[in-house]
């Protein structure tokens, strides 16, 4: 079973997607949803938070960069956090880890974007 859960919450000037289950085939096009539809209404800053995400595919990646891309074309921010020893190990391969600023917590992705 497929299953992904996306909680959007709302601070001043920033947006925070929580991510739960899985991002996949059958669910990136409702995680880059989640993400777009978030992105305006917070001037395309966003905490991006992967503590609950159990697996993610080459196209959760893509979603990520896409992501990342549009967020610094509008003069925004992403920061990414939460990431478990198995999306670490993924954003390493897959050569992510030095494109993406990443944070253990929520808590520091805020710091980070000066929240």
């Amino acid at each position: 079973m497929h299953v992904l859960t996306l909680t959007q919450r709302r601070q001043p000037h920033v947006g925070i997607l929580t991510v739960a289950g899985r991002i996949d085939p059958t669910t990136v096009a409702e995680f880059e949803a989640g993400v777009q539809a978030l992105l305006p209404e917070v001037g395309h800053r966003l905490v991006v938070d992967l503590t609950a995400v159990v697996f993610m595919s080459s196209l959760g990646l893509r979603a990520l960069m896409t992501t990342l891309v549009n967020v610094r074309a509008k003069q925004g921010a992403l920061v990414i956090c939460g990431l478990n020893d198995d999306l670490t190990t993924l954003f390493r391969v897959a050569g992510f880890l030095g494109l993406f600023d990443i944070t253990a917590t929520e808590a520091d992705a805020l710091a980070k974007l000066a929240v």
